[in-house]
């Protein structure tokens, strides 16, 4: 099969990790090995229990990096500098993007249709995850310096 998913990606907002992996046609630990070294163009949100979830356009990202590793070659570092290029080039919409393996299929039916509205709405979304992630990173950087200056005055005494 040519796409940049195994599977066509079904009509929810929202997937756990393991349907991720079967869509995008890896295991979960790529997934999960995926998103760390793909940060911040892959950023699942989180529920109340701490599982990751993923985003349709998150999904698509996916696709693309098993694509460009796989299919293409690419290294990780290579990938990297790559999907940057393409998610740079066309405005960080990864529905615009063709690696030359065919159409994403974004649904059982077909391509999803690409209007404003909805890119407007991912884009809404996108900035809000930006801006969550933003807060936890200034929080943990917060917590981590109180920690430290706790430690330097346990030593200094």
């Amino acid at each position: 099969m040519g796409g940049l998913t195994r599977r066509p990606i079904p009509e929810r907002q929202y997937f756990k990790i393991g349907e991720v992996a079967s869509v995008v046609g890896v295991s979960t630990s790529a997934i999960r090995f995926y998103q760390c070294e793909f940060w911040p163009h892959v950023r699942p949100a989180r529920t109340r229990a701490r599982h990751h979830v993923y985003t349709r356009r998150d999904v698509m990202v996916l696709g693309m990096i098993r694509t460009l590793v796989h299919d293409q070659k690419y290294t990780i570092r290579g990938a990297k500098k790559r999907l940057a290029e393409l998610l740079a080039e066309h405005g960080g919409d990864p529905t615009k993007i063709d690696l030359g393996q065919g159409e994403l299929p974004l649904s059982a039916d077909g391509p999803e249709g690409g209007d404003t509205s909805d890119s407007e709405e991912r884009a809404r979304f996108a900035e809000k995850e930006l801006d969550r992630f933003q807060d936890e990173w200034e929080s943990t950087r917060r917590r981590i310096t109180q920690a430290v200056n706790e430690l330097l005055q346990e030593v200094e005494e």
